[in-house]
């Protein structure tokens, strides 16, 4: 947790990003890649993806 709080108050990652949350992220990259990784490009959606997490002007979230 400190060191997600810490790339928050960086700006590195999006402020209403939940720790709790990254799992469920890194779950969905992960089930992604496996097809991925066979394409080609696929460090351009792993590029797309990292700046989705610290966009400076995110899009609000739906609530949890």
């Amino acid at each position: 947790g400190a060191l997600f709080a810490r790339a928050q108050d960086a700006g590195q990652v999006r402020r209403d990003l939940q720790p709790s949350e990254l799992h469920i992220l890194v779950r969905m990259v992960g089930t992604t890649a496996w097809g991925a990784a066979a394409r080609p490009n696929w460090e351009r959606y792993l590029t797309l993806l990292a700046d989705a997490l610290r966009t400076p002007a995110p899009s609000a979230l739906p609530p949890l």
